[in-house]
Protein backbone atom coordinates (compact mmCIF):
# COMPACT_ATOMS: atom_id res chain seq x y z
CA UNK A 1 0.00 0.00 0.00
CA UNK A 2 1.69 3.17 -0.84
CA UNK A 3 2.22 6.32 2.02
CA UNK A 4 0.44 8.93 1.66
CA UNK A 5 2.73 12.04 1.48
CA UNK A 6 0.72 15.27 2.62
CA UNK A 7 3.76 17.42 1.46
CA UNK A 8 3.77 16.32 -2.09
CA UNK A 9 0.50 17.08 -2.62
CA UNK A 10 1.01 20.95 -1.11
CA UNK A 11 3.54 21.18 -4.00
CA UNK A 12 1.88 20.06 -6.40
CA UNK A 13 -0.98 21.96 -5.75
CA UNK A 14 0.90 25.45 -5.30
CA UNK A 15 2.64 24.55 -8.70
CA UNK A 16 -1.19 24.01 -10.36
CA UNK A 17 -1.81 27.09 -8.49
CA UNK A 18 0.95 29.31 -10.42
CA UNK A 19 0.55 27.58 -13.47
CA UNK A 20 -3.14 28.12 -13.45
CA UNK A 21 -2.36 31.96 -12.84
CA UNK A 22 0.11 32.64 -15.12
CA UNK A 23 -2.57 31.30 -18.02
CA UNK A 24 -5.48 33.51 -16.76
CA UNK A 25 -2.72 36.45 -16.94
CA UNK A 26 -2.34 35.61 -19.74
CA UNK A 27 -5.73 35.09 -21.34
CA UNK A 28 -6.88 38.09 -19.79
CA UNK A 29 -4.77 40.23 -21.31
CA UNK A 30 -5.40 38.66 -24.55
CA UNK A 31 -8.83 39.07 -24.23
CA UNK A 32 -8.41 42.75 -23.20
CA UNK A 33 -6.34 43.66 -25.84
CA UNK A 34 -8.30 41.66 -28.89
CA UNK A 35 -11.52 44.03 -27.50
CA UNK A 36 -10.30 46.88 -27.23
CA UNK A 37 -8.98 46.54 -30.79
CA UNK A 38 -12.56 45.45 -31.64
CA UNK A 39 -14.66 48.24 -29.88
CA UNK A 40 -12.00 51.26 -31.07
CA UNK A 41 -14.14 53.65 -32.59
CA UNK A 42 -13.63 55.30 -35.98
CA UNK A 43 -13.46 59.15 -35.92
CA UNK A 44 -13.99 60.72 -39.35
CA UNK A 45 -13.48 64.66 -40.28
CA UNK A 46 -14.82 66.30 -42.89
CA UNK A 47 -15.46 69.90 -43.99
CA UNK A 48 -19.51 70.68 -44.25
CA UNK A 49 -21.63 72.87 -47.12
CA UNK A 50 -20.97 76.03 -44.49
CA UNK A 51 -16.78 75.50 -44.72
CA UNK A 52 -16.96 74.37 -40.85
CA UNK A 53 -14.69 71.40 -40.29
CA UNK A 54 -16.94 68.57 -38.53
CA UNK A 55 -15.19 65.45 -36.51
CA UNK A 56 -17.91 62.97 -35.83
CA UNK A 57 -18.52 58.62 -35.23
CA UNK A 58 -20.40 58.41 -38.32
CA UNK A 59 -19.31 59.24 -42.27
CA UNK A 60 -21.38 62.47 -43.77
CA UNK A 61 -24.37 62.00 -44.71
CA UNK A 62 -25.01 61.61 -48.91
CA UNK A 63 -21.48 60.17 -49.22
CA UNK A 64 -19.52 63.11 -49.03
CA UNK A 65 -15.77 63.10 -49.15
CA UNK A 66 -14.34 62.27 -45.16
CA UNK A 67 -11.24 61.50 -43.50
CA UNK A 68 -10.82 58.71 -41.72
CA UNK A 69 -8.93 59.02 -38.18
CA UNK A 70 -7.43 56.35 -36.79
CA UNK A 71 -5.01 57.84 -34.28
CA UNK A 72 -6.04 61.01 -32.55
CA UNK A 73 -2.76 62.63 -30.69
CA UNK A 74 -3.51 65.53 -28.51
CA UNK A 75 -1.33 68.39 -29.62
CA UNK A 76 2.06 68.79 -27.70
CA UNK A 77 2.27 70.88 -24.50
CA UNK A 78 4.62 73.36 -23.20
CA UNK A 79 5.54 72.25 -19.47
CA UNK A 80 6.10 75.98 -18.77
CA UNK A 81 3.17 77.03 -19.98
CA UNK A 82 1.31 73.84 -18.66
CA UNK A 83 3.01 75.38 -15.34
CA UNK A 84 1.99 78.75 -15.54
CA UNK A 85 -1.97 77.82 -16.82
CA UNK A 86 -2.18 75.58 -13.66
CA UNK A 87 -0.66 78.26 -11.42
CA UNK A 88 -3.35 80.78 -12.81
CA UNK A 89 -6.42 78.56 -12.40
CA UNK A 90 -5.00 77.64 -8.63
CA UNK A 91 -4.72 81.25 -7.84
CA UNK A 92 -8.20 81.79 -9.51
CA UNK A 93 -9.57 78.81 -7.18
CA UNK A 94 -8.18 80.20 -4.38
CA UNK A 95 -10.06 83.72 -4.61
CA UNK A 96 -13.51 82.21 -5.82
CA UNK A 97 -12.90 80.15 -2.62
CA UNK A 98 -12.18 83.22 -0.20
CA UNK A 99 -14.89 85.26 -1.67
CA UNK A 100 -17.47 82.78 -1.30
CA UNK A 101 -16.28 82.30 2.47
CA UNK A 102 -16.40 86.11 2.91
CA UNK A 103 -19.87 86.08 1.20
CA UNK A 104 -21.04 83.44 3.56
CA UNK A 105 -19.80 85.38 6.64
CA UNK A 106 -21.36 88.43 5.39
CA UNK A 107 -24.72 86.65 4.77
CA UNK A 108 -24.49 85.08 8.41
CA UNK A 109 -24.35 88.72 9.80
CA UNK A 110 -26.94 90.05 7.67
CA UNK A 111 -29.08 87.30 8.97
CA UNK A 112 -28.30 87.62 12.86
CA UNK A 113 -28.56 91.31 11.94
CA UNK A 114 -31.94 90.69 10.45
CA UNK A 115 -32.83 88.59 13.56
CA UNK A 116 -31.86 91.75 15.50
CA UNK A 117 -33.95 93.89 13.81
CA UNK A 118 -37.04 92.05 13.94
CA UNK A 119 -36.15 91.41 17.75
CA UNK A 120 -36.27 95.10 17.98
CA UNK A 121 -39.73 95.78 15.84
CA UNK A 122 -41.58 93.46 17.86
CA UNK A 123 -40.02 94.63 21.42
CA UNK A 124 -41.38 97.85 19.94
CA UNK A 125 -44.90 97.24 18.89
CA UNK A 126 -45.73 95.48 21.95
CA UNK A 127 -44.77 98.51 23.68
CA UNK A 128 -47.05 100.91 21.58
CA UNK A 129 -49.40 98.38 22.50
CA UNK A 130 -49.27 98.72 25.81
CA UNK A 131 -49.05 102.68 25.48
CA UNK A 132 -52.27 102.68 23.72
CA UNK A 133 -54.08 100.14 25.42
CA UNK A 134 -53.25 101.23 29.02
CA UNK A 135 -54.01 104.70 29.83
CA UNK A 136 -52.09 104.51 33.40
CA UNK A 137 -48.94 103.14 32.81
CA UNK A 138 -46.08 102.87 35.98
CA UNK A 139 -42.68 103.69 35.32
CA UNK A 140 -39.87 102.19 36.77
CA UNK A 141 -36.92 104.58 37.92
CA UNK A 142 -33.44 103.87 38.74
CA UNK A 143 -33.31 103.05 42.78
CA UNK A 144 -37.35 104.93 43.47
CA UNK A 145 -40.78 103.74 43.63
CA UNK A 146 -42.53 103.10 40.40
CA UNK A 147 -43.90 106.27 39.38
CA UNK A 148 -47.93 106.81 37.12
CA UNK A 149 -46.92 107.98 33.77
CA UNK A 150 -48.71 111.21 33.20
CA UNK A 151 -51.15 111.62 29.77
CA UNK A 152 -48.83 114.24 28.40
CA UNK A 153 -45.47 111.90 28.67
CA UNK A 154 -47.61 108.59 27.46
CA UNK A 155 -48.93 110.58 24.19
CA UNK A 156 -45.36 111.50 23.97
CA UNK A 157 -43.91 108.13 24.23
CA UNK A 158 -46.85 106.89 21.97
CA UNK A 159 -45.64 109.27 18.78
CA UNK A 160 -41.85 108.89 19.72
CA UNK A 161 -42.59 104.33 19.44
CA UNK A 162 -44.62 105.13 16.34
CA UNK A 163 -41.86 107.12 14.56
CA UNK A 164 -39.07 104.42 15.47
CA UNK A 165 -41.05 101.48 14.21
CA UNK A 166 -42.05 103.54 10.92
CA UNK A 167 -37.96 104.19 11.11
CA UNK A 168 -36.78 100.06 12.25
CA UNK A 169 -39.45 97.91 10.58
CA UNK A 170 -39.84 99.68 7.54
CA UNK A 171 -40.58 95.82 5.85
CA UNK A 172 -42.79 94.33 8.69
Amino acid sequence: MPCFRPYELVYTMKNYIKSSNRLALIFSLLAISISSSLYAEKIYKWVDEDGNIVYSQTPPAGGGKAERITNIQPPPVDPVEAMKALRERTEAFKQRREDRMLVAEEGEQALEQKKHQEKLCARLKKNLQTLQNNPRIRQNAKGKEPVVMTEEKRLEQIKSTKARIQKECTNS
